[in-house]
């Protein structure tokens, strides 16, 4: 997950870091938790989806 991060940091799809490497890190540590919890339980990813289609979240 933090090659992903990296890849839409470096496509400046990621801003307002102005510098910081502590807000990325803190990113990627969330990104790699949220992989982690939808490895370990694999139906919290239909509710993550559906959220992420939802227009008004």
């Amino acid at each position: 997950m933090a090659n992903v991060l990296q890849e839409l940091l470096a496509a400046g799809l990621i801003d307002k870091l102005e510098g910081n490497d502590e807000r990325f890190k803190k990113m990627t540590q969330a990104a790699d938790s949220l992989a982690k919890a939808f490895k370990k339980n694999p139906a919290l990813l239909i509710p993550a989806i559906l959220t992420v289609l939802d227009g008004d979240v």
